[in-house]
């Protein structure tokens, strides 16, 4: 179940325990995977905060731990397709030589 494991990973952030997040995370198999951008509430006295698997390691003031997430949220995240750029010079014309043409009885297009 995807809220255990990811209860389990909150739990290993708030006890520093690297291993236990690899196992979650990197270790496992695509699609098995918990990612550390799972966020979970809590229930406080008078609020209620939502909070990614960042957020609980900087609350937790522990270092190491967020930069071991941060290395693995770029593992798991997969960019979007970039756009080809198209090469080469593109013409294009500008409102003043479209006005010149038109002047000339010329249709562009």
């Amino acid at each position: 179940d995807l809220r255990k494991l990811a209860v389990e990973l909150f739990n290993a952030i708030l006890e520093g325990d690297s291993k236990k997040i690899n196992n979650l995370t990197i270790d496992k198999k695509i699609g098995e995977q918990v990612h550390v951008s799972t966020a979970v509430t809590f229930n406080g006295l008078n609020d209620v905060m939502g909070l990614s698997s960042l957020m609980l390691a900087m609350r937790a003031d522990d270092y190491e731990i967020l930069i071991l997430l941060l290395s693995i949220a770029i593992k798991q995240f997969t960019p979007l397709t970039p756009r080809k750029k198209k090469e080469g010079f593109i013409p294009t014309i500008n409102n003043h030589e479209l006005m010149k043409l038109m002047k000339q009885n010329i249709k562009p297009g």
